[in-house]
C-alpha cells in the first residue's frame, strides 16, 4: 500500500514509476481519499529486489516537478492473482511448487545455399498451472477468496491479471478456476484453490 498527500489538491492522474520506468496510471478520483491524501495498492512491485517508486501527479497531461519517492524491497507471501483493475485477488498458499511450461517458438527454411536456418522467439510465453490451500491469515479472507473464484471465473477470458509469487511479478491471463472446500474439518485450511495462467 502506498500512501501520501499532495498539498495542491486531487491531480486528474497519479502516474507510477518503479526505477524511472513508468508501469501505471492510476486516475485521481479513484487514489485520493481526501483532498489532499491518496493511497492505493501497487500491484507491479518488483519482488525481491530494491525498486524506487516515484509518484507523479498529472494535471492536464503535465507531469508535477515535484514527487515523492520511496525506496523499497517488496516481499510476497504465498500465491496471488490480483485483477489490478479492481484490486480482487485469489491468495493461495502451500508448498505445491504447480507446472511451468514454456513451448518454444520456432521457424525453419532454407538458405539460398542450402543451409537450414532455424529461427526461434528469444524469449517465448510461459503458462503453468498452479494450486493451493485457502487459508486465514492477515489480508486473505477465505470467504473473499471463494468468492473472487466466481467473480474470476465469470471474467472475460482476455481479463488480464497480475500472477505474484516468490521473485516472480507478470501479467498473465487466467482460466480454469476451481475452489472447494477441504472435507477436513475442525482445521485452519478452509478450501483449495487451483487455475491455470498464461504468460503475455
Amino acid at each position: 500500500m502506498l500512501t501520501g498527500t499532495r498539498a495542491a489538491g486531487i491531480p486528474d492522474e497519479l502516474a507510477i514509476f518503479h526505477d524511472g520506468d513508468l508501469v501505471a496510471r492510476i486516475p485521481g478520483a479513484d487514489a485520493f481519499y481526501s483532498p489532499t491524501e491518496f493511497a492505493f495498492i501497487d500491484w507491479y512491485a518488483r519482488m525481491g529486489r530494491e525498486t524506487t517508486i516515484q509518484v507523479v501527479a498529472v494535471v492536464n497531461g503535465d507531469h508535477a516537478a515535484a514527487s515523492p519517492t520511496v525506496t523499497v524491497t517488496p516481499s510476497c507471501r504465498g500465491i496471488w492473482l490480483v485483477d489490478p483493475d479492481t484490486d480482487k485477488a485469489i491468495v493461495l498458499f502451500g508448498d505445491d511448487a504447480g507446472t511451468w511450461n514454456s513451448n518454444e517458438v520456432a521457424t525453419e527454411h532454407r538458405a539460398v545455399d542450402g543451409r537450414l536456418v532455424r529461427r526461434r522467439l528469444a524469449n517465448p510465453p510461459a503458462s503453468g498451472s498452479l494450486t493451493g490451500n485457502i487459508l486465514a491469515v492477515p489480508g486473505a479472507n477465505p470467504d473473499g477468496i471463494l468468492a473472487n473464484f466466481e467473480t474470476f471465473a465469470g471474467n472475460d477470458a482476455g481479463t488480464e491479471y497480475r500472477l505474484i509469487l516468490g521473485q516472480t511479478n507478470r501479467p498473465v491471463i487466467a482460466g480454469r478456476f476451481l475452489a472447494y472446500p477441504t472435507p477436513l474439518e475442525g482445521r485452519e485450511i478452509f478450501g483449495v484453490g487451483s487455475f491455470d495462467w498464461w504468460g503475455i
